[in-house]
């Protein structure tokens, strides 16, 4: 059926792993889990979001978010559900926590929108004069807010 699936097989871990990598730059290790907008259009099949989740602490997790960059619909309220629900119920984490770039606005737009609240600034995380804004929220915050929901959301779209 085209449209947007939302995926979370392990089994395609290296696929996502090399498409995160591809946009964000950033290195994931064996020990990260995705959740993955993938488009199908007629059979074939693309990547148009990705969320990896790393850096396991007992209460916590951190999340990094990209997308392919096109004007289409990357996401929809199942592929946001199935993120929270996976760090918040499956991994059993408290609170997740993510980072921006102060100049990325439509992040920074995207993470208000989905309820993190921003902790604080953090001078030159990405280097010299490249300052992120770190952002956080918990399990509570997240269900008490208008993505939270203690079961997945209609199935607008088939999962994996």
């Amino acid at each position: 059926m085209s449209g947007l699936h939302v995926v979370t097989d392990p089994r395609y871990a290296p696929v996502f792993r090399a498409w995160m990598a591809e946009h964000l730059g950033i290195a994931f290790g064996d020990d990260t889990r995705y959740v993955a907008s993938v488009l199908d259009d007629g059979g074939d099949y693309r990547i148009v979001g990705c969320t990896a989740f790393n850096r396991w602490m007992e209460g916590s997790c951190e999340a990094h978010a990209a997308t392919d960059g096109s004007k289409r619909r990357k996401i929809d309220r199942r592929y946001i559900w199935t993120c929270f629900d996976y760090a918040f119920n499956h991994a059993g984490k408290n609170c997740i926590v993510t980072h921006t770039a102060v100049d990325n606005h439509r992040s920074i737009a995207l993470h208000e929108q989905l309820g993190l609240a921003e902790i604080g600034v953090i001078p030159g995380y990405y280097g010299e004069g490249k300052d992120a804004r770190l952002y956080s929220i918990t399990r509570q915050q997240w269900l008490d807010g208008k993505w939270g929901a203690p079961v997945a959301p209609g199935k607008e779209n088939n999962d994996e």
